[in-house]
């Protein structure tokens, strides 16, 4: 292969103008990003303006994370925290995850939720509550945390569980649903209305 025509050359260098671009304007967008932190190109991140993201050294936010940063919003990681591929942030008040976090995948934290009682849901105001997960703490695949809840240092959630209330430092927390195991009965294996 040759030399790139002038016409190439001048592509290239203007793409990759506009991508300094987005990047610095992503920079400033983002607030403060440290070094060593690694947002993967496959993660969607969108901050509002007037609203704020800092991540500390060392974060790693894995592949289809979701992180969305409304209204007046800040949403802090702390350094060395690791979030899960698919996981769900939506903060609109304020979310702070502790240092050495980790984050497992698909789960959600939510720091705010909607009336349903309004008529209209797209009109519906939020209500807010901030979330506050210590250092060291580990959530489990598909934990679902909401609005004002507080999560103690050194603490485990365990895989599904729903977090409505504070748990404090060094504590275990799950949802105790039993799991129901039984027979399947002939007549569960042949519903009435099914086409044999």
């Amino acid at each position: 292969m040759g030399r790139p025509t002038n016409q190439v050359a001048s592509a290239i260098g203007r793409f990759s103008d506009k991508c300094h671009r987005v990047l610095r304007s992503l920079r400033i967008r983002l607030g403060a990003i440290a070094r060593g932190s690694i947002i993967s190109p496959a993660a969607l991140v969108n901050v509002e303006t007037g609203a704020s993201i800092r991540i500390g050294c060392g974060v790693r936010v894995r592949p289809d994370a979701i992180i969305n940063v409304v209204e007046n919003g800040v949403l802090t990681v702390e350094e060395g925290a690791w979030i899960g591929p698919g996981t769900v942030i939506y903060c609109a008040e304020r979310i702070t995850i502790g240092a050495h976090s980790r984050i497992a995948h698909y789960v959600s934290i939510i720091d705010h939720d909607y009336g349903f009682r309004d008529r209209n849901m797209f009109d519906a105001t939020r209500t807010k509550a901030p979330i506050e997960i210590g250092r060291e703490v580990w959530l489990g695949a598909s934990a679902i945390i909401m609005k004002g809840t507080q999560i103690g240092e050194g603490s485990v959630v365990a895989a599904g569980t729903v977090v409505t209330k504070a748990i404090p430092p060094h504590s275990v927390a799950h949802n105790p649903r039993p799991l129901v195991v039984r027979p399947i009965a002939t007549s569960d294996a042949n519903p009435p209305n099914s086409d044999k």
